[in-house]
């Protein structure tokens, strides 16, 4: 389980949209080998879930939620090139947010997840029409398909 310290210095640095901070706070997670569950879960999830509280309970703006979100895509980004990946399974999933959903900061942690553990992860990001998730199904014939939807009216549809 990742320490309370590293976890606060994080959302704070993250909070303040010192990006430097949030990206100095990963590497020292990867220099010591952390677990991609851990840095993944435990520290950009619970960051963001957190993010989302204070915007719900209006103690954070929108751009300062927006300003969160692009500094976790990038560490994301930061940490799927210099964590140490599982060698390559041949296995392919195909990760997408389905037609006018736009959050795709969940679905693209689920993409590097499994890429790090082996996969070939295609990552179609937000609002991907049907129509073009279906022809990617078919033209890559994936293991598994990742559907991401974060709010039940786009469940309906």
């Amino acid at each position: 389980m990742l320490n309370e310290s590293i976890y606060l210095n994080y959302l704070n640095a993250l909070l303040e949209g010192d990006k430097k901070t949030c990206v100095d706070i990963v590497a020292g997670l990867l220099d010591k080998d952390t677990p991609p569950k851990e840095i993944y879960i435990d520290l950009l999830q619970r960051s963001m879930y957190k993010v989302g509280q204070l915007w719900e309970n209006d103690k954070c703006s929108v751009a300062s939620e927006h300003i969160a979100t692009k500094i976790t895509e990038h560490v994301l980004s930061y940490t799927c090139q210099n964590i140490k990946k599982n060698q390559h399974n041949g296995k392919v999933i195909v990760v997408a947010c389905i037609d006018k959903e736009f959050h795709e900061l969940g679905p693209r942690i689920v993409s590097d997840y499994f890429e790090i553990h082996g996969w070939t992860s295609i990552f179609l990001g937000a609002n991907t029409p049907k129509c073009e998730i279906l022809n990617m199904i078919e033209k890559k014939q994936p293991e598994l398909v990742g559907l991401s939807s974060n709010f039940y009216i786009n469940i309906l549809r």
